[in-house]
Order: C-alpha cells, then sequence, then structure tokens
C-alpha cells in the first residue's frame, strides 16, 4: 500500500490537479469475520412506519449507473 506524503498532496493542490481523494479501509464486522452486517436503517418519515428505510444513492458500477444502499 502506497503511503500519502505532504509532497503528494502538494502536487495534487494545483489547479488541475486530482479533483478527490479516495481512500480503502477493509473493515470487519467487531462480532468477528463471519457475524452477519447490514446497513444502517434511518426513519422512513412516515408516523405509522416503525420499520425504517434504507438510505440509496445512485453510482456508477464498471461503467452502468446502478441504485446503492449507504
Amino acid at each position: 500500500m502506497t503511503s500519502i506524503t505532504i509532497e503528494m498532496l502538494g502536487q495534487a493542490a494545483v489547479s488541475g490537479g486530482p479533483s478527490c481523494l479516495t481512500s480503502v479501509t477493509e473493515l470487519e464486522p467487531a462480532a468477528g469475520s463471519h457475524a452477519s452486517v447490514a446497513p444502517a436503517k434511518f426513519a422512513s418519515g412516515l408516523s405509522n412506519d416503525k420499520k425504517g428505510a434504507y438510505a440509496y444513492e445512485r453510482r456508477f458500477l464498471s461503467g452502468e449507473l446502478r441504485s446503492a444502499v449507504l
């Protein structure tokens, strides 16, 4: 894995440089590697709905626009 240096950040901070910084971190569930993980749920806004709702976002995956659960 490549470490980010102050020099790399300085080169990226010029006009025409990269437009974003991406960081990938591999995570594991707190209960162990075989524990289940589910997306967070948010209040749906409906007074009679106690189940909640997932937050979705449109993202490109292999050049195709898809819905992704956050």
